[in-house]
């Protein structure tokens, strides 16, 4: 299996805490959220990045890409949004191979939990 490359350029980050609000709790949630808003953006991209794979290795002639469909949804690291491409068979019926690719995208409970389509 080929191997997915990904580089993320995490910004400077500058906290400023007031001395009074300087406990193990506050600095634990802190540095937990700033996982997460990693997390999420790591994941978006590799969404991104899975799906322009999927659209190179896609059977030519038998599916006809109609474009990116901004989705929504709620995962373990919060709420993301991403790009997917749909397409349609020459029967008419519309897909979208990042839901059916061999990655199983749709196998994971947070993954279908709660998707919104915007058109």
């Amino acid at each position: 299996m080929e191997n997915l490359e990904i580089t993320i350029n995490l910004p400077n980050l500058k906290l400023n805490i007031p001395e009074k609000e300087i406990n193990f709790h506050h600095l634990e949630r802190i540095i937990f959220n700033l996982s997460r808003k990693i997390g999420q953006e790591l994941l978006e991209e590799l969404l991104q990045l899975i799906d322009d794979k999927l659209k190179k290795e896609r059977k030519r002639g038998k599916l006809s890409n109609q474009g990116k469909r901004l989705r929504y949804m709620a995962t373990l690291l919060g709420d993301i949004t991403f790009y997917k491409r749909l397409y349609q068979e020459r029967g008419g019926k519309y897909r979208y191979l990042l839901d059916e690719c061999k990655y199983q995208m749709k196998s994971t409970p947070y993954f279908s939990r709660k998707v919104h389509h915007f058109f």
